[in-house]
């Protein structure tokens, strides 16, 4: 393939993890306000978990993965029935407060993996209140990424793609 390749990242408007270990931002509260049909209490991936969208996890997957070119924001209209809507962008930890992970010094380095489980553990997460209509603005800004496709349901029909008048022009 020859022509250009556009790298998309695809987060929800919250952070969400299955089974045990660090979800900082978690909010026992928020499960049940933002219940999903697709994930739950399963033998093999154990429960679903929902916490505040963080920025500090964020940005650790994107040091992971390399440079993204644009970002899906999907799940726009679960947080739309929360009365309040808050976003992570730092912990507290040992009398500090960080805001970006270190990656490990090689990769599939499982004990500084087990190292970072541990220190993640011990992390609060720093809540800011912000404006749920703001949410995409705040990310991109907070990621130096564009959102370029807003999801607000379930169906091709519920997302906003900012990159459909670039594929219109591509022949």
């Amino acid at each position: 393939f020859y022509g250009k390749v556009t790298r998309l990242g695809i987060t929800r408007a919250y952070t969400t993890r299955h089974g045990a270990g660090p979800l900082p931002s978690e909010d026992g509260t928020l499960a049940s306000a933002l219940p999903d049909q697709r994930n739950g209490d399963h033998p093999w991936a154990q429960s679903f978990r929902v916490g505040w969208l963080d920025l500090v996890l964020l940005r650790y997957a994107l040091d992971v993965v390399g440079a993204l070119d644009a970002l899906a924001l999907t799940c726009l209209d679960r947080i739309a029935a929360l009365a309040d809507v808050f976003m992570c962008r730092s912990y507290r930890v040992d009398n500090q407060q960080i805001s970006r992970l270190k990656l490990a010094p090689q990769p599939q380095d499982l004990a500084y993996q087990e190292q970072l489980t541990h220190y993640l553990l011990r992390c609060q997460p720093l809540l800011e209140h912000i404006d749920r209509a703001y949410l995409p603005e705040l990310l991109a800004a907070e990621l130096g990424i564009p959102i370029v496709i807003r999801s607000y349901g379930p169906t091709a029909a519920d997302k906003i793609d900012m990159l459909a008048a670039t594929y219109e022009h591509v022949s």
